[in-house]
């Protein structure tokens, strides 16, 4: 399958989740201190790994991956330092990974700024942003940059005046909670949602 005219052909040469993991692994060993994401890389490569060794994907979510009997193509836009990334991309691409007709492709925010603003979140470049296309280009749907439980609970900290900090502290705790559930659920939603259209 060939995705090559999706947007502006970048899509193309995007990442497999196994070659951004290994990327960020690589940084992260060879961040130093003046690396304004020196801490963040370390932490966001423990986080996916952990997310990797205790995320399945559910038997529904299997059954319905096999839904889609036309091939997809699952963009990601994100950067390895960001936590919401480390916390959602192993669950979707365990997800994406449960179809043969899925092929996930990363791309990194910051080198594509101008895709990255067609998908704003209430004004902002909130990733990670998952975008879908068929192969006829059509866009399938979207999801990002966190579960809604997640968005709401950033929401009311920010909103109550919290720290970022603490902010980041009680949203990362409730992701290891929650275990990839809320990811899974909203965007298996997703793929049921768009089944007759993009399959």
């Amino acid at each position: 399958m060939t995705f090559d005219n999706i947007l502006d052909g970048r899509a193309a040469a995007g990442r497999s989740f196994g070659a951004f993991l290994q990327r960020a692994e690589q940084r992260a060993a060879t961040s130093t201190a003046d690396d304004p994401y020196h801490d963040y890389r370390r932490l966001n490569v423990q986080r996916m790994q952990r997310v990797l060794k205790t995320f399945q994907p559910s038997h529904d979510t299997l059954e319905t991956m096999q839904r889609i009997t036309a091939p997809q193509l699952w963009i990601v836009i994100t950067e390895d330092w960001c936590g919401d990334s480390s916390q959602s991309l192993p669950a979707i691409a365990a997800i994406a990974a449960a179809s043969p007709n899925v092929t996930l492709s990363i791309i990194d925010r910051d080198d594509n700024l101008d895709i990255m603003d067609r998908y704003l979140t209430n004004g902002s470049r909130g990733i990670p942003k998952i975008v879908v296309f068929d192969q006829a280009g059509r866009e399938c749907w979207t999801w990002g940059p966190r579960p809604e439980a997640a968005q709401l609970l950033f929401a009311e900290q920010r909103a109550a005046g919290v720290e970022k900090e603490s902010i980041y502290a009680a949203v990362h705790a409730w992701y290891a909670k929650d275990g990839g559930r809320a990811v899974e659920a909203e965007i298996v939603g997703r793929v049921n949602e768009s089944i007759l259209v993009c399959s």
